[in-house]
């Protein structure tokens, strides 16, 4: 298995060369004795972890922190700060800022190794979730439907689906917070008396609804459902209009062939 990259920053290089030789069969190690060389390092190269210490002359570890957290590309990586630090503030700022744990020196083998296994566990299920959450998204994107979870009050909490439906049916304004915004003014009362019947009930309710903009009308489906969270719903919202001009122009047909058909003499 391939060794994965740590960064080790200590200003004491007695130290360095200690917990290196400790590490140096189980990670990759690069190291720096200051946290202005740190952030050097880690812009050249992200590592999959970083051990750092707290006091240190030239950009202490607090500041490596802010870096790593401050910046979209790096505040995911895992930092373990190492200190001989007693007060619990200045211990407690190190995790305010983000520090994912500090370990207190001296510290023994065991305990080093249990805080960055511990710690590159996390992350590496935390990047896991991420990507299923990514394929879930891809999926979703592929179906006609669009996906709700709202409060009882229609507040949105969370939204997936065909971003091309949402913006048909949102008139474009995907930025909604509200679900009743989203709906015409004529079906918001309906699509409120619906999601009341559903907390009530615990049914499934169903509505239909239609549009008209630039592009000419378009029509949709609303399923409301019970969610397993108490006073949440599941509301789906599938685009329906081909099904339903299919169905009008049918229906034209039909109407046309009638009055043909009865119109004719025997």
């Amino acid at each position: 298995m391939k060794k994965k990259d740590l960064l080790l920053v200590d200003d004491d290089e007695t130290i360095c060369s200690i917990v290196a030789a400790v590490l140096e069969d189980k990670f990759d190690i690069r190291t720096a004795h200051d946290g202005y060389t740190a952030v050097q390092l880690i812009q050249q190269q992200p590592p999959a972890i970083i051990l750092c210490d707290i006091v240190m002359d030239r950009g202490d570890g607090y500041s490596v922190i802010e870096f790593l957290r401050s910046r979209e590309e790096f505040n995911e990586i895992p930092i373990v700060m190492m200190t001989s630090l007693t007060d619990r503030d200045l211990q407690r700022k190190g995790m305010h800022l983000g520090a994912d744990d500090i370990i207190q020196k001296p510290f023994t083998e065991q305990e080093l190794m249990l805080s960055l296994n511990a710690r590159l566990r996390r992350y590496e299920l935390e990047q896991q979730l991420h990507n299923t959450v990514g394929e879930l998204n891809s999926l979703f994107e592929t179906l006609p439907d669009m996906f709700f979870r709202i409060t009882m009050l229609g507040d949105i909490v969370e939204q997936y689906g065909n971003n091309r439906t949402l913006m048909m049916f949102s008139s474009g304004q995907s930025a909604q917070r509200n679900i009743l915004t989203m709906f015409p003014e004529t079906s918001r009362d309906e699509m409120n008396r619906r999601m009341e019947s559903v907390l009530q009930n615990q049914t499934i309710e169903y509505l239909e609804f239609g549009i008209t903009d630039d592009n000419g009308p378009r029509y949709f489906e609303v399923r409301v459902m019970p969610f397993r969270i108490k006073e949440e719903l599941l509301c789906v919202i599938r685009d329906i209009t081909e099904k339903k001009l299919n169905e009008e122009a049918l229906k034209l047909s039909e109407n046309k062939f009638s009055t043909v058909f009865f119109s004719s003499p025997s």
